[in-house]
């Protein structure tokens, strides 16, 4: 009996440490990253790395909320991919409430494929992603500046920039394939709060976002085999 109780107490008290560790690095995250919502956060089996879900997006962190990795995390031994069982079902939008007069326009060949992406300027896999694009035929993307202060300080300030610039289309390809600096552009009315607003309205709270025109969401820097399977919608 008393066994038993102290097997219980052991359980109880590695079930609080737990939840401790886990409201630690919460509090942690809240105070690095104010503008982003963390809906839940979980341990992983690998020392020290946490589970944390942001709107539609998984990610893995260190528990000093530093180190963000984006990805699936896979058991080799069972061959399990441990973050698909974690995604959210696959919800689809609205697309009539994303105002694509905010978007910035580009079209490769015909353009009479579409999408619309969420896209921050200094999102490293924005880049990887508007790379893979810019390497597909007849497709048209509306680019919705979404800058996410919290992760990358000067993003609003060069999304500003980017939509103000006379040929923003230009110089966001530009900005995102070849590296081109970014010029100050003479100041004008923009949406950028606006698409800051709607991002976080659709739960949106990483970037990239890729959605279709009928309403499907796909999160994430996708390879251009998915990219494919995504608009021929399989």
């Amino acid at each position: 009996m008393k066994i038993t109780s102290f097997i219980a107490a052991s359980i109880l008290l590695t079930m609080s440490s737990a939840h401790a560790d886990e409201q630690s690095l919460r509090t942690t995250l809240a105070k690095k990253y104010p503008a982003t919502s963390f809906k839940a956060i979980e341990k992983t089996a690998v020392p020290g790395i946490y589970q944390v879900t942001m709107g539609q997006n998984i990610a893995y962190v260190s528990e000093d909320g530093r180190y963000f990795f984006f990805g699936a995390l896979y058991d080799m031994e069972t061959q399990t991919d441990l973050t698909a069982n974690k995604k959210e079902q696959p919800k689809t939008l609205d697309v009539s409430s994303i105002p694509l007069k905010n978007a910035i326009v580009t079209v490769k060949g015909n353009g009479s494929r579409k999408l619309i992406v969420f896209t921050d300027p200094d999102c490293p896999y924005c880049k990887i992603l508007a790379k893979t694009l810019d390497s597909m035929n007849d497709i048209t993307v509306y680019n919705i500046l979404e800058p996410i202060s919290a992760l990358h300080p000067d993003a609003q300030r060069k999304s500003e920039n980017i939509f103000c610039s006379k040929d923003n289309a230009r110089v966001l390809n530009d900005w995102f394939i070849k590296g081109t600096q970014i010029s100050n552009a003479r100041p004008c009315k923009n949406p950028i709060q606006d698409n800051i607003d709607l991002a976080n309205s659709l739960g949106f709270n990483g970037t990239p976002m890729i959605v279709s025109m009928d309403g499907r969401v796909l999160p994430g820097a996708a390879d251009k085999n998915r990219l494919e399977q995504f608009l021929s919608h399989k």
